[in-house]
Formats: C-alpha cells, sequence, structure tokens
C-alpha cells in the first residue's frame, strides 16, 4: 500500500497517459467535440458519447479502462460510515426497508453518516501518516543502499 498523495500523483500519470492514448486513438477530446456537434441535441449526444460509446471501446478492449482516482480518508472514513450506517439500518427490526423513505429517516441518516465519519475520521488519517511514514523509511533505506558504501551493519535505523 501507498500514501494518498503518492496514490494521487500515480492516478494523475496514469490519467495522462489515457487522455493520450484517448487522443491517439481517435476518442480524445476533439472527436468527443465533433461527435456532439455532427448530433442533432447536444445533451443527448454528451451521454452518448460519455455513456456509451467510450465504455463499449473499454469494454471492446479497443481502449485501456479510464484509472479510478484514489480515496483521501475523509473520502474512505465516509465511504465506510455510509456502509455500517446501511448495515445498521437494514439490520434494525423497526426499520422496513420496502418502505418509501421519510424526511426523518433520511435526515436521521444523514446525521449517522456524518456522525460516524468524524468517528473514524482519526483511524484512516492515522493509518495515512504511517504510510507516510513507512514510505520515507524505506525511501531513506533505498537511498543508503544507492551509496556507494551501502550500508554497515552497524548501522542503526529506527522504524
Amino acid at each position: 500500500m501507498s500514501s494518498y498523495a503518492q496514490q494521487k500523483r500515480t492516478y494523475e500519470e496514469q490519467l495522462s497517459a489515457h487522455e493520450r492514448k484517448l487522443a491517439a486513438s481517435s476518442y480524445g477530446p476533439d472527436a468527443r467535440a465533433r461527435y456532439i456537434a455532427e448530433h442533432g441535441d447536444p445533451e443527448i449526444a454528451e451521454l452518448e458519447w460519455d455513456e456509451q460509446i467510450l465504455p463499449a471501446a473499454e469494454a471492446s478492449g479497443e481502449l485501456p479502462y479510464r484509472p479510478v482516482e484514489p480515496l483521501s480518508p475523509r473520502e474512505q472514513a465516509e465511504q465506510e460510515a455510509r456502509t455500517r450506517t446501511y448495515r445498521e439500518l437494514a439490520e434494525d427490526p423497526s426499520y422496513d426497508v420496502w418502505a418509501p423513505e421519510t424526511s426523518e429517516t433520511r435526515e436521521y441518516r444523514q446525521s449517522r453518516i456524518e456522525a460516524l465519519t468524524e468517528e473514524l475520521l482519526p483511524e484512516f488519517e492515522a493509518a495515512e501518516a504511517a504510510l507516510v511514514e513507512a514510505e520515507a523509511v524505506q525511501a531513506g533505506f533505498t537511498q543508503a543502499m544507492a551509496e556507494p558504501d551501502g550500508l554497515a551493519l552497524d548501522d542503526e535505523w529506527e522504524l
């Protein structure tokens, strides 16, 4: 695993490469603009391009899939909070999953997600900090190994 910052850099590099491949294979922004201009309804043409043409080209293997953006620690905490909240509601015998949602249920669910997100956030931030620290240690070790003398056996490393 790597830190969010490292994952974000990797994602941006992959996204840039993906966009270059789109342009090189006639699926880039120019082709999209041309497709939209040639069709009667621009709104429908945009949807067709984004939700039918590109996914079909990706599914056929003609294009690589678009890289997935990593989640920040806050987004990870919110996703976990959302999962736990829906699980709690599904397990609650007084909650009818088939009944129409009321504003009271919606407000309860949203407030529960927000509270759990704030409760879980320090845990996800601590995990992120540990990853950043581990990457720094690894980088220091790699740097030391690249030096002509390398690491002496009596060198001490703090982890």
